[in-house]
């Protein structure tokens, strides 16, 4: 049982599932070992063939630049530039 006073020992990281391999990366950086927990999933509709499926769309863009700004984070802590 936790005990008001007690360390500790893991902490939980809870963060969205976009941003949580790099929250986690950086918890093992610094030698800390967490349990991660998704606050939420970047989920689509139901998959349905359609030609527009082809064309851009604002949603679309702003998925892959969220994903590009995470991937970058994490190259720049593996570079330790972060």
């Amino acid at each position: 049982a936790f005990r008001h006073g007690e360390y500790v020992n893991k902490p939980l990281v809870i963060t969205s599932g976009f941003h949580l391999p790099r929250a986690m990366e950086i918890f093992a950086r610094e030698g800390i070992e967490a349990t991660p927990y998704v606050a939420d999933y970047q989920m689509s509709d139901e998959l349905v063939f359609s030609i527009f499926n082809f064309l851009p769309n604002n949603g679309s863009l702003n998925t892959s630049c969220m994903a590009i700004r995470e991937y970058l984070g994490i190259l720049a802590l593996k570079l330790k530039m972060q």
